[in-house]
């Protein structure tokens, strides 16, 4: 339950975060992205994704992209460490807060789920949108098995150039060796 709740409050702060007004240009560019690492894994993401003033436990990390200051930004990216559980048991915890958000009127569209490999790691992809207020929002995840747990990477956008920016953050990703 406390793991449901936790994405739970990631699925809303997408929501609340990502806003409209949006630039429709890939801010990927492999000569100025940052790098980061987390829980055993390295990705790059566009430089002008910051970490918002949001205090959490080193279980989880977030980047947003504001194109306006004090403006709500319009992609975001949230990331969860979620230990000793295997993909199976996540992909499990993730369709539960799928239902929940259901329920509070956060409806659910388009869902489809693949199973991949990337660098020997065990990986869903799963791929969704939702309807929030009137308002489309597109969302990535990516569960990631590690030998410690899962890696939920979600990605929410509102513009067609931010999913795109994902999916070159996916394609980035490394295993520590």
């Amino acid at each position: 339950m406390k793991k449901q709740l936790l994405i739970m409050i990631i699925t809303i702060l997408c929501c609340a975060l990502c806003g409209c007004g949006q630039d429709e240009q890939s801010q990927f560019d492999k000569g100025t992205n940052q790098s980061v690492s987390f829980q055993g894994i390295n990705f790059q993401i566009p430089k002008e994704w910051k970490r918002p003033d949001v205090k959490f436990d080193d279980s989880y990390l977030a980047f947003a992209e504001w194109q306006e200051e004090n403006k709500l930004p319009t992609r975001f990216l949230g990331i969860i460490f979620e230990s000793g559980i295997d993909l199976t048991e996540a992909l499990k915890d993730r369709k539960d807060a799928i239902e929940i958000g259901e329920k509070e009127g956060t409806y659910l569209r388009d869902y489809k789920q693949t199973m991949e490999t990337i660098e020997t790691m065990d990986v869903a992809s799963v791929v969704y949108n939702r309807d929030i207020k009137g308002q489309t929002f597109e969302y990535r995840e990516l569960l990631l098995e590690t030998d410690e747990g899962v890696i939920i990477m979600q990605f929410s956008s509102t513009d067609f150039a931010g999913i795109e920016d994902f999916e070159k953050v996916v394609n980035s990703i490394t295993k520590n060796k």
